[in-house]
């Protein structure tokens, strides 16, 4: 985790994007998204490599066909025309806006089709490594290091430089682009229950094989009133975001570590067995 919290990137949005279609079809191509959101394919190639902007009504017509929730589209929008609007009142209020934001905001939920992407536990735990002290940018470091395989490693370095969620540094290190990143919530989703059961297996692991010192494992059984269900789980939220960003302040990182929180009814009602 960063110590500046940053909002996703109107190009990451795009990213995203045509990386869920891809997945849905894996012949999808960058001209075919360019044609189906309304942009010459060149250009788009330039959007996405920084080399070119986009104008306030393009990026609104963009949102649009992204499909973005408002905070999204708010991001989107005015992420352009902080960058690319030729009035310095325009660019200075959109900053403001994005700053407000970034307060507002701390936490990136990712979208359910770029989730779908890195579903897979490591992608987060890779982009979290490269905020340790002695990270190297080397596939067979990080392998080594997530006791991954270095062709698991090496693809999943792929996603993640595809999705715009890993960048390179002038000097060629890697870094994490954005500063927390939250998995997409309340969705019902197959590759959120993958995530989470990939989770709950490295916590077993955990609980078996990682010295008590390193690890906390606590439980508490609770009779509770259904009327507090939503109380409880922003709570829950809220601890684990006040924690993460606790600490985000530490400047000398040397581990990754995985919070964890279950909460979930133990007796069955109105449920089919």
């Amino acid at each position: 985790m960063k110590e500046n919290y940053n909002l996703l990137t109107y190009q990451h949005y795009l990213r995203a994007e045509f990386e869920g279609r891809k997945l849905r079809n894996p012949s999808y191509s960058l001209r075919a998204y360019a044609r189906d959101i309304g942009l010459a394919a060149p250009k788009l190639s330039e959007i996405l490599r920084g080399k070119c902007g986009l104008s306030e009504e393009s990026a609104k017509k963009l949102a649009t066909e992204l499909a973005l929730s408002e905070k999204e589209a708010s991001v989107f929008i005015n992420q352009v025309i902080a960058k690319h609007s030729r009035k310095k009142t325009e660019r200075e209020k959109a900053q403001k806006i994005l700053e407000s934001l970034k307060e507002h905001h701390s936490f990136d939920e990712i979208a359910l089709d770029a989730f779908k992407i890195i579903a897979d536990w490591y992608h987060f735990a890779i982009l979290e490594l490269t905020e340790v002290e002695d990270f190297r940018s080397n596939i067979s470091w990080i392998a080594k290091r997530l006791n991954l395989t270095k062709s698991v490693t090496s693809e999943a370095v792929e996603r993640l430089f595809d999705t715009g969620l890993l960048a390179k540094k002038s000097n060629g290190d890697w870094y994490q682009t954005e500063a927390i990143l939250a998995t997409p919530s309340g969705i019902p989703s197959s590759e959120i229950k993958k995530h989470h059961r990939q989770i709950l297996s490295k916590a077993e692991d955990a609980l078996i094989n990682v010295p008590i010192k390193e690890r906390d494992f606590s439980t508490t059984t609770l009779a509770v009133s259904e009327s507090q269900l939503d109380e409880i789980q922003k709570e829950i939220k809220d601890f684990r975001r006040r924690l993460a960003k606790k600490i985000n302040q530490s400047k000398n990182k040397e581990r990754v570590y995985c919070l964890s929180i279950q909460f979930f009814p133990l007796d069955y009602k109105g449920y089919d067995i």
